[in-house]
């Protein structure tokens, strides 16, 4: 049984009472109101910057809508399967009523947006990696606080650009390219992960060669 200044506070974000439940059980009263704070805190963040971003985002895309998937070169064409596939294999964290969701993509990849899971999701908000430094660049995240956001981000680097995913092994036989797919998902400072894979163009098609390494945040 929950404490009642607890329970009403949960009540008023939509917070699983169960898992709460435990917390007390587990790390007592105190902490558990500390860490309620926190969230709390999270929530008015969301409500003061939410729309903000929103109204960011869709300038943007008004601005920037993407190419038409015609005007795109076979080279671009064949980068799209990748990123749709990277979109539908990222993992869905449990919906919360008040968070953003942030989906950092190249513009030629917003083609595949509609059909995917973030097109569905009313949480998403789609940015470019331009636009989201502009964006980041605008808001500044108070120290400490629990974030309010998820993030997952994509990108095709052709070719690889010098960094940590590049220093392994790229080889590829001679009439072929590489292209350094790198994704990831982090949900907080230290939480989230990345992904790096070798995929070969030959001038014709796009094929997975094999996967480059992950790091953990």
């Amino acid at each position: 049984m929950l404490p009642k200044d607890i329970d009403d506070r949960l009540s008023a974000i939509g917070e699983d009472k169960s898992v709460f439940e435990n917390l007390v059980r587990s790390e007592g009263e105190r902490f558990v109101r500390g860490y309620l704070e926190r969230i709390e805190d999270a929530q008015r963040l969301y409500q003061q910057w939410a729309p903000k971003v929103r109204r960011f985002a869709a300038e943007c895309r008004t601005a920037n809508p993407g190419p038409a998937v015609e005007s795109l070169s076979a080279r671009d064409v064949a980068k799209l399967p990748i990123y749709l596939t990277k979109i539908e294999s990222a993992e869905r964290l449990p919906r919360k009523r008040n968070e953003i969701v942030f989906c950092v993509l190249p513009n030629i990849a917003f083609s595949v947006v509609p059909g995917s899971w973030i097109g569905n999701d009313d949480r998403t908000v789609i940015l470019t990696p331009e636009e989201s430094v502009r964006w980041q660049q605008m808001y500044s995240h108070p120290e400490n606080s629990f974030w309010w956001w998820v993030s997952y981000w994509c990108d095709i680097q052709d070719p690889p650009v010098r960094g940590l995913w590049s220093d392994g092994d790229l080889s590829l036989p001679a009439h072929e390219e590489p292209w350094l797919v790198i994704s990831g998902l982090a949900w907080g400072d230290l939480a989230g992960g990345e992904d790096a894979e070798l995929y070969s163009w030959n001038g014709i098609e796009a094929k997975y060669c094999r996967h480059i390494g992950s790091a953990q945040f």
